[in-house]
């Protein structure tokens, strides 16, 4: 398994046959390894690690868990926990154990739609948006309520992708100490920014062309 910044005494830890199992890192280590070779595109590897990701989480905030690390004197916040484990944040970590319990047949429904639209990626990140447009599916919704719901998503996506956006003619953008700023002109005149940097925006344009104004080198 990959080392993830851990520590010597992190690692012996985790060597030890009770926190092997509770943490079930020999699966997530198959899974990890299988997901390397695949270039971390391959949704059924990820879905396989997320597989074990609810009870080793569980583990991890059981009273028993909460002891053997105390036991080692480690102690590890769920951000420490993600990153030694998965080498990731906690919140990609969370999204692969809500991945994990998803109805099996939200899975189904998102690989047809994948297998529909080539453009539609594979990845647990889109998996969760998809299974959040289709609503709570569980034991209790029925197979007709779920074509309806996965219908509705796809009719949804199609509409979406019919509005044309407008194009961008002119864009803006400058560093500062203050933060970074951002405009956006489109074609059909529309202008788009964060309306909180509205004055500040407006300042950097004056100076700007002052600056203009005041040059008289490096025009094109």
């Amino acid at each position: 398994m990959n080392n993830f910044n851990r520590m010597p005494l992190e690692v012996a830890f985790m060597a030890q046959e009770e926190v092997v199992t509770g943490l079930n890192l020999s699966q997530i280590k198959k899974a990890q390894n299988k997901l390397k070779k695949a270039n971390k595109h391959s949704l059924a590897v990820s879905l396989e690690l997320a597989s074990h990701v609810p009870s080793a989480v569980e583990w991890f905030k059981s009273d028993a868990g909460k002891a053997k690390f105390a036991e080692e004197g480690i102690s590890w916040s769920m951000d420490d926990f993600a990153q030694k484990m998965f080498g990731r944040s906690s919140g990609y970590m969370h999204k692969l154990r809500r991945c994990a319990i998803l109805d099996a047949r939200v899975v189904v429904k998102f690989n047809e739609l994948c297998d529909a639209d080539a453009k539609q990626s594979r990845s647990i990140d889109n998996l969760e948006s998809y299974a959040k447009k289709l609503g709570l599916v569980d034991e209790n919704t029925s197979d007709e309520d779920l074509e309806e719901a996965a219908a509705a998503v796809e009719e949804a996506a199609v509409e979406e992708a019919a509005v044309e956006k407008p194009k961008a003619k002119v864009t803006f953008a400058m560093q500062s100490e203050d933060g970074n700023l951002a405009m956006r002109i489109n074609a059909d005149g529309t202008i788009v920014f964060n309306e909180a940097d509205k004055e500040r925006l407006a300042q950097a344009l004056i100076a700007c062309a002052e600056l203009v104004k005041e040059s008289n080198n490096m025009t094109v």
